[in-house]
């Protein structure tokens, strides 16, 4: 109801200065290459952890909550010691945000590309991503309880708990606000950043950006290389599971932890047959069965992202997907920042009502 009534406003807004709400459907002009998007992730990845790292150092963590707080987590760790993880992964993830949207946006400036974080035209993109956010987040959340159905029954495990879920009684109201902070400001606008603004424009270039060489990744070869990566991605957060339930001989186990990775295999014969879907591409205004495939890979790389936890990706291959699509409709980033803040919103107010994880 609060997005519903500022929504509101700014449609009339958006009437008032004769905006469309979604313009020409062409996808983001980017001018950066392949190597600007690698040097992207590292920061996306790497930073928060090498912060952290240094706050651990400085003994930023002794100062606030005592000596006795732990700094790391060890094989016996008990839930204190992933709170206390997770409270030491909140405070990086606020130090850090404001250098990666900077490195980030300067990264795409400067290889001759429009800065990702432009504003544009807020009201109307404000009142389509509040559109879109209605139309994807029951979608989402009705793919989520059929997931975990489906995920219980194959392996008759419960869903994994998210590592934001287990602050407890070991967070107080900074901590819990951190939370907040992370999960509707800073993850919202970080990735979306990551795979909206650099990501999705690189995989609709037409053309490559420098000229070829053997080290340059030429445009249609981007889309299937990303969705390759989502696989690896997948795999790679469950191979110390995988390891574990072979040497413990554990087939439910093994079977856990290699759903991950079929699921996003999965996802390859939809990405070859995309570009048939004509009547569909021509009803939804996507220009191109390109963009289509690269909204998919994208899409599908952003969910491997949060495979740890699963079967979380399952509903946010939905969410990303429909996020990529207004991306690629409205040329801006301010519309799926909107649906990502407002979808995460949705989790955090449940769990801070006690909701359980």
């Amino acid at each position: 109801m609060g997005g519903g009534i500022v929504a509101l406003i700014m449609y009339f807004v958006a009437r008032r200065r004769k905006q469309r709400l979604i313009p020409a459907n062409h996808c983001p002009i980017a001018k950066w290459d392949g190597a600007a998007v690698s040097l992207t992730f590292v920061i996306f990845v790497l930073s928060a952890h090498f912060v952290q790292l240094l706050l651990v150092a400085v003994g930023f963590f002794g100062r606030i909550y005592g000596p006795n707080f732990p700094i790391e987590l060890g094989p016996d760790a008990t839930p204190a010691d992933h709170a206390a993880a997770t409270i030491r992964h909140l405070w990086a993830a606020v130090f850090t945000f404001p250098f990666q949207l900077w490195s980030i946006s300067a990264i795409a400036k400067w290889r001759g590309g429009p800065n990702p974080l432009a504003l544009g035209t807020v009201a109307p993109n404000i009142v389509s991503g509040y559109l879109t956010w209605l139309l994807v987040t029951p979608a989402a959340f009705s793919v989520f309880a059929i997931a975990n159905i489906a995920h219980s029954s194959l392996t008759h495990r419960p869903p994994d708990r998210h590592p934001l879920t287990v602050l407890g009684d070991g967070a107080g109201n900074v901590e819990w606000a951190l939370f907040v902070m992370q999960t509707v400001i800073i993850a919202p606008m970080l990735e979306e950043l990551v795979f909206r603004g650099i990501l999705l424009p690189w995989l609709c270039q037409k053309r490559a950006a420098v000229p070829e060489s053997p080290f340059v990744v030429i445009p249609r070869h981007r889309s299937p290389l990303i969705l390759g990566l989502a696989v690896a991605v997948a795999l790679l957060f469950h191979v110390d599971g995988v390891q574990k339930a072979i040497e413990d001989r554990d087939r439910g186990e093994l079977v856990a932890h290699l759903i991950p990775g079929a699921f996003f295999v999965s996802l390859i014969p939809i990405y070859l047959i995309l570009p048939r879907f004509r009547r569909l591409h021509r009803h939804l205004r996507v220009r191109s069965p390109q963009h289509s495939q690269a909204i998919l890979a994208s899409s599908a790389l952003f969910a491997a992202f949060h495979a740890s936890v699963w079967p979380s990706p399952v509903p946010l291959l939905v969410l990303a997907v429909g996020i990529g699509y207004l991306s690629v409709r409205t040329q801006s980033l301010i519309g799926p920042v909107v649906v990502h803040a407002m979808f995460n919103a949705v989790s955090a107010s449940l769990l801070l009502m006690g909701a359980p994880a």
